[in-house]
């Protein structure tokens, strides 16, 4: 008798999709891969630019700079002695909640 080698005609487009699967999810895993990177390389220059945005805000906001533009620009002075007033600290809720409601002193 003849041994007959018989291959399944059926496994050559089981192999043809499974190396077309194979290829895209490698593919796939490369361009994620780059994606990652990019949103990676995209957050570091995302949090320099806060960081270099938190120093012009402290710079902004700082003493040393507003005093001279508040005496020079806008003609203010520190307040004398009269005009100073002092407030109870146990009156302080009661300030807060009508300058909440809009009914603070003017």
């Amino acid at each position: 008798m003849k041994s007959i080698n018989w291959f399944p005609l059926w496994a050559i487009p089981l192999l043809v999709m499974l190396s077309i699967l194979t290829v895209w999810t490698r593919l796939e895993t490369v361009e994620l891969t780059y994606s990652i990177n990019q949103l990676g390389a995209t957050e570091r220059a995302l949090q320099q630019e806060r960081a270099r945005a938190e120093v012009r805000l402290a710079s902004v906001r700082s003493p040393r700079r507003l005093e001279p533009i508040a005496r020079d620009r806008m003609g203010l002075r520190p307040p004398t002695t009269e005009q100073i007033i002092y407030i109870r600290s146990d009156a302080l809720p009661v300030i807060q909640r009508a300058h909440s409601t809009g009914k603070a002193a003017q």
